[in-house]
């Protein structure tokens, strides 16, 4: 039972790319909605199977978006589920949803729908691929037994060309495809002609969205070199900066070491001896390698690593030279067709194709947990695929800098959704929800994490069975009245709207909270007054930057956008008449660094192996949810040579339990406590008799919280209204730009509690 919950959910989910032979959903008629099954002809026998959420002719709507399905034709499943989002959006009057069906069996237009035009007749078929998976999503021609063969290709050319002619009205178009649709889409937009300049060949805008392949059409003979392609799980902030076209060496492919049992005549003496036979490396290792067994081995493949479908190698404008039949045959059929000045050589072809993939609107998405090596899961594992990476997140990450390593002067944008291999949790990202639907919510700002004192609740939306994204809170607490701003969950798609003004300096609960991973959303918009407490909020730092994690690698890498400036702000407070002339640095596209020693911002925008120091605090504070200090120290203690006035000075805290001649810093200043001294006169008494070990205890900033056990002394009423006079008079921090909501770990069809790695396991009635 479990083997048949899994194999459903793998279905589902659409973990589904590579040689792997899945299991065909394409059902003819469709199993559900009916209603909207069309027929788009593509000959006068051949017909693409379509879902479309409005009828051909509507004039009401503005935007298609075309969904490519995972290698199981699970069309039916992307279709509802890409509706599902955009109805949360309330975009459905105005955007038609396209979900073609790419199928692997014929299929007559008379059964799959009775809705179609006078150009469809009964009679006509669905081209069909069933060979490999990798067919379909690399342009191979269609299989049909009446003779008639289309590329892949071709027919999203066809759909492209329709949709813009029924729908006559559309404003732009979006095709998009994740797993083995996002492997089509990635070598659709590298090969056809739709596109050129971000427009299709009727003049309407096209923007294309690439959803975790499995595996890219690499544009030259380059492949990333060994150090960017480690069997260690690839993070967001992976990047290859060397490229080489492989050696002998290096076209040979290891793949994972497993167990070997012994035959006749081997033994340990042997394993150790083996080295590598007949096409296996053998490794005796004592602490196992593979898990219960002193003899490991492991396979080694060598493999032609340019070819087209992984690279532009083989595509020539002679077929005939060609394999009929293969992927590289209608690949290069399907070039020719389009455009015969394409060039004949390959070098021609190839140099063309880049000139044109430079011009279009193409954008990636991939998931942070995405990160499984392809050679144990559901992935193409092939030798060519294991050259471009080891996992789809470092095999899309080293493609982005492939891209900017090719194209000179080319920026790749992509975005890293919070989640696993999963179709759903990709189209409910703010990436995607931002670059399909234009969804840009700017008037609100987000907190790193939620506000200790969020006031009280005026209202809120959860469902068991829903998942509501940002968009949707942002929203509901725009309509209402006492909202001034709301927590979300962002992995249980839910919110509270809270009737308390959050400002950027407003306390935040500890990382250690239950609800550290809540994020509060607030407002735009502070009450204004003339004290002298207004003035200090005015004079708070904003960041400009955009709502969104898209990721432009010209950005992250060549440090840019690191300008600072000075402006002179004048003051006036209704107490008295004189006027306060206060100079404030506003930075924009930085992360709030206030609590960084001055020294550090002299080096901020010093390059360190190709960032700058101030772009790796960055990246450490929005994706580790670092405090600022602590992202500095650490990038100071990598790179002292650049970023180390950034390292960051120890606190008493800090060596509390340093020993000092047979006692610790801290037992000394509790000793001095007990014994009537005051806190800061005994840390500053330790740290003068031992200024080696305790220091730290005699800075001027100390905070003076060693535990929470230890006494203090007391204060008087004035010493306290001079410290609530401090308060108020210093500098604010910065005000976090809106981060996507970190989509998901929501529900799928009845109760699914999906784990943030790649197979997610549900529940199911």
């Amino acid at each position: 039972m479990a083997l048949l919950q899994l194999s459903f959910l793998l279905i589902l989910f659409g973990l589904s790319d590579g040689a792997t032979k899945w299991k065909s959903e394409f059902h003819c008629p469709p199993r559900s909605h009916q209603e909207q099954a069309h027929s788009v002809p593509l000959t006068e026998g051949l017909f693409l199977p379509v879902l479309a959420s409005h009828p051909p002719g509507n004039r009401e709507v503005h935007q298609a978006i075309v969904v490519i399905h995972g290698a199981p034709r699970e069309a039916e499943i992307y279709y509802k589920d890409l509706m599902s989002v955009v109805h949360e959006q309330e975009k459905a009057s105005m955007t038609v949803v396209l979900a073609p069906v790419f199928a692997d069996k014929s299929c007559a237009a008379g059964t799959w729908s009775r809705r179609r035009r006078h150009l469809v007749q009964d009679h006509a078929e669905t081209p069909y691929w069933n060979g490999p998976n990798i067919d379909w999503p690399a342009g191979a021609e269609s299989e049909n037994a009446a003779g008639e063969h289309l590329s892949s290709f071709r027919v999203l050319d066809v759909l492209v060309e329709w949709a813009a002619s029924e729908y006559s009205n559309l404003q732009r178009i979006v095709v998009s495809g994740y797993s083995a649709g996002g492997m089509m889409v990635a070598r659709w937009s590298v090969l056809t002609a739709q596109g050129d300049h971000g427009k299709s060949a009727n003049g309407v805008p096209l923007r294309v969205i690439v959803g975790s392949p499995s595996s890219f059409a690499w544009l030259d003979d380059e492949m990333p070199a060994e150090s960017c392609r480690l069997d260690s799980a690839a993070t967001p902030d992976h990047r290859c900066s060397s490229f080489a076209r492989p050696t002998d060496a290096d076209r040979h492919i290891r793949q994972v070491w497993q167990c070997h049992e012994y035959l006749n005549g081997q033994d340990d003496a042997w394993c150790k001896s083996a080295g590598t036979q007949d096409g296996y490396e053998y490794r005796h290792n004592p602490i196992s390698q593979c898990g219960g067994c002193w003899c490991c081995k492991r396979k080694i493949k060598a493999c032609s690593f340019d070819e087209y479908p992984f690279g532009l190698g083989g595509l020539y404008g002679r077929p005939e030279l060609i394999k009929p039949g293969s992927i590289r045959w209608g690949a290069s059929r399907y070039l020719q067709s389009q455009d015969p000045k394409v060039g004949k050589r390959n070098s021609e072809i190839a140099r063309t194709l880049r000139l044109r993939f430079a011009t279009k609107d193409v954008r990636f998405i991939m998931g942070a947990q995405d990160n499984e090596h392809c050679s144990s899961t559901f992935c193409e594992s092939s030798c060519q695929a294991l050259l471009q990476g080891t996992s789809r997140l470092q095999r899309g990450l080293n493609y982005m800098c492939h891209l900017q390593h090719v194209l000179a002067g080319y920026s790749p944008t992509y975005g890293i959704y919070q989640g696993g291999h999963w179709h759903l949790a990709a189209f409910k990202s703010y990436q995607f929800l931002t670059w399909a639907m234009e969804l840009q919510p700017q008037n609100y700002y987000a907190t790193a994490r939620v506000v200790a004192d969020e006031g009280r609740e005026v209202d809120h939306l959860s469902s068991w069975w829903h998942f509501y994204s940002v968009s949707a809170c942002i929203e509901r607490c725009d309509k209402t009245h006492d909202c001034k701003s709301f927590a979300y969950d962002p992995w249980q798609g839910r919110c509270t709207l809270r009737d308390k003004w959050v400002s950027p300096n407003s306390p935040i609960v500890s990382v250690e909270s239950d609800n550290a991973k809540l994020l509060t959303y607030y407002r735009d918009r502070f009450p204004t007054t003339t004290t002298a407490t207004t003035t200090i909020t005015e004079r708070a730092r904003r960041t400009e930057t955009t709502t969104t994690t898209t990721t432009t690698i010209a950005t992250t890498m060549a440090g840019r956008a690191r300008r600072t400036e000075t402006t002179t702000t004048t003051t006036t407070t209704t107490t008295t008449t004189t006027t306060t002339t206060t100079t404030t640095t506003t930075t924009t596209g930085r992360t709030d660094l206030l609590h960084i020693r001055e020294a550090c911002y002299a080096v901020l925008d010093v390059l360190a192996q190709g960032h700058t120091c101030g772009s790796r605090i960055d990246w450490l504070v929005k994706h580790h949810s670092k405090a600022p200090e602590f992202a500095a120290d650490s990038v100071a203690r990598e790179f002292p040579s650049q970023c180390g006035p950034c390292k960051r000075r120890k606190t008493c805290k800090d060596v509390l339990d340093v020993p000092a001649q047979g006692h610790s810093c801290g037992s000394r200043i509790r000793w001095l406590v007990g014994h009537g001294q005051t806190q800061s006169l005994a840390e500053r008494a330790v740290a003068q008799e031992f200024p080696n070990q305790c220091g730290a205890c005699n800075s001027p900033d100390q905070s003076h919280q060693t535990n929470g056990t230890e006494r203090r002394p007391q204060m008087t009423t004035r010493s306290r209204r001079r410290r609530r006079r401090r308060s108020v008079t210093s500098t604010l921090p910065l005000p976090l730009p809106l981060p996507p909501p970190l989509p998901l770990r929501a529900l799928a069809e009845k109760t699914c509690l999906a784990s943030r790695k790649h197979v997610m396991l549900c529940s199911m009635f």
